[in-house]
């Protein structure tokens, strides 16, 4: 973050894409960034949380949208030719190596369980401004 504003820096939101195109093409071992990721969200900083985020959002293949439109909701109902027809949601391929890697690594010693309640809780304490 930027010391004057609220704003994530343009750098950290590159190095969180890099990492997320890096984990995808490579066969690099998860366990020890999500490690990470689980201590800082222990530590109160959230910011690592873009990590994941686009890690997961390049290895699963999933995009993320933020603004979706009533027809786009509706197209996601149907099948692959709806969706693409839609426009909007593109299937990325080959990411059912990249998203199996990604399963194993939140499996092993189960991380997947305090990663999904440290986030949950980083949440409630944003919304809701408790320390």
């Amino acid at each position: 973050l930027k010391e004057e504003d609220t704003n994530i820096s343009w750098w950290f939101q590159v190095l969180a894409t890099f990492c997320g195109h890096i984990y995808k093409k490579y066969n690099i071992e998860l366990s020890g960034l999500l490690q990470y990721i689980v201590n800082q969200l222990k530590a109160n900083k959230s910011t690592d949380l873009l990590i994941l985020k686009e890690v997961v959002q390049r290895m699963s293949g999933i995009e993320i949208s933020e603004e979706v439109t009533d027809s786009q909701l509706e197209a996601v109902c149907g099948g692959p030719v709806l969706l693409a027809e839609a426009g909007f949601f593109t299937p990325i391929r080959h990411a059912e190596r990249s998203n199996q890697r990604l399963q194993e690594s939140l499996s092993v010693d189960n991380i997947w369980l305090p990663l999904c309640i440290l986030a949950s809780q980083q949440r409630h304490s944003i919304v809701f401004g408790n320390n």
